[in-house]
């Protein structure tokens, strides 16, 4: 019956999280998960076909809101306007939801930064700093803004990404959370700005 290979698939997501949680994605293994599951490690595979493809699932959530920030990025159109104006309010605005977004999705968080070890999901990190550096520098050149150099900016966003992976160490949440945030913001975007400016007069 459909229901009850539903309710099997989601006891084997349920456990594996946990598993993947306690242990890691490289130390936990397929007949643990069986086993607290109540399954043979054999019907497993009638769901899944590896270990990675559990555990891509399981931070399917965090990977899926993830993907559409990408999108969101690729399809933003620039306003000059804005640019010129540099509002710091915008960019601490924006903080504030990255912010309710690490509190609202710790969890899967810890997993994907601190537990993907021997994954496919092991490098996503870099990965995608990368890849927010690869589209910040795309946007200045096409934007015929002032050009900085691209490593610079992948260790901007390493920056950001760092400052996730401490606040999740460090277990930093609600109001508290909001203040680094925004402390943070603050710093970054007066930088960058004194940056432009010292590149604009050499």
């Amino acid at each position: 019956m459909q229901y009850q290979k539903e309710e099997i698939r989601d006891a084997i997501l349920k456990v594996a999280k946990k598993e993947f949680a306690k242990d890691g994605y490289h130390q936990a293994s397929i007949r643990q998960i069986a086993k607290k599951a109540d399954v043979l490690p054999s019907n497993i595979y009638n769901y899944f076909g590896n270990k990675d493809e559990i555990f891509r699932e399981v931070l399917s959530p965090i990977l899926n809101k993830i993907e559409k920030a990408k999108n969101f990025i690729q399809e933003y159109e620039f306003d000059k306007k804005s640019e010129e104006r540099g509002n710091l309010e915008e960019h601490l605005n924006m903080m504030l939801v990255s912010t309710s977004f690490v509190d609202t999705n710790r969890e899967l968080l810890k997993l994907l930064i601190f537990k993907a070890h021997g994954s496919s999901l092991e490098n996503y990190g870099e990965e995608l700093i990368e890849w927010y550096a690869d589209n910040w520098y795309s946007f200045i050149k096409k934007n015929d803004l002032i050009p900085l150099d691209k490593f610079v900016i992948h260790n901007i966003m390493g920056i950001f990404y760092n400052l996730i992976k401490e606040v999740l160490v460090h277990e930093i949440k609600g109001q508290k959370l909001e203040q680094l945030a925004m402390e943070m913001m603050t710093f970054i975007f007066r930088g960058w700005k004194g940056l432009v400016e010292w590149k604009e007069s050499s």
